[in-house]
């Protein structure tokens, strides 16, 4: 079960189900001919892990719908060349090492290659053909994939989705479009009534002062910009 999540309303969108043994970049390919499949929306922006990594791919996706990735750098893509833009001293990009445009054996495409240092000290790269976004914003976009693990980390352990009901693909479709129709209900009713009945996640934003206290300030570690605007990420 391939399953998409739009980090902008922070909701399930849209899954492909597939019963055989197929890498996830196979069944990837194969979703983007389903009608009204998101790799067909112009101007989509897709945040994936390593395992999508696929350059002809995505130059032919911004060709075709303009459609812009954010990914890890993988350590087989071949850099011919490589050069240094302007980095802004703007608070969103603190954190960020360094932003350069390269040239990748594998694409036609410009590409940028963004290398970020996490308050932890651990230093991560990140490769995308978005070339306006501050570097600072592309490695926060990707931080949000951890909204998306939240999220199926709901449908295991909340909608009794471990296991799958059913061995065919109708069967295990019609679980997985119920679990997105139960999470996009539940978001509904809680936008609509959390200010009259003051629902929220009350028992993780009153964790966050302290987590913040003993990740960031106790090891003198800096505090992310985002950590006091975007409250609700899952993961500081």
């Amino acid at each position: 079960m391939l399953a998409f999540y739009d980090v902008r309303i922070g909701a399930p969108a849209s899954v492909q189900i597939e019963t055989r043994n197929f890498h996830e970049m196979r069944v990837f390919k194969d979703y983007g001919q389903e009608p009204g499949s998101l790799l067909k929306e112009r101007r989509a922006l897709w945040v994936v892990d390593r395992a999508y990594v696929d350059m002809p791919f995505w130059d032919a996706q911004y060709k075709g719908y303009r459609q812009t990735v954010i990914t890890r750098m993988k350590d087989n893509l071949l850099v011919e060349d490589r050069k240094p833009r302007d980095l802004s001293e703007h608070k969103i990009n603190e954190g960020i090492l360094a932003d350069e445009e390269v040239v990748l054996k594998a694409s036609s495409a410009r590409w940028r290659l963004i290398h970020y240092q996490a308050p932890d000290g651990n230093c991560f790269e990140f490769l995308t053909n978005e070339m306006e976004l501050e570097p600072g914003v592309v490695a926060f976009l990707y931080l949000r994939r951890w909204d998306e693990e939240k999220c199926f980390d709901t449908w295991k352990n909340s909608f009794a989705s471990k296991k799958a009901w059913s061995k065919s693909v109708t069967g295990i479709s019609a679980q997985a479009w119920l679990a997105i129709m139960t999470s996009l209900l539940l978001l509904m009713f809680a936008h609509h009534h959390q200010d009259r009945w003051q629902i929220g996640d009350e028992k993780s934003l009153k964790k966050q002062p302290d987590r913040i206290d003993q990740k960031y300030i106790k090891e003198g570690q800096r505090i992310p910009w985002h950590t006091f605007l975007y409250r609700s990420v899952s993961n500081l």
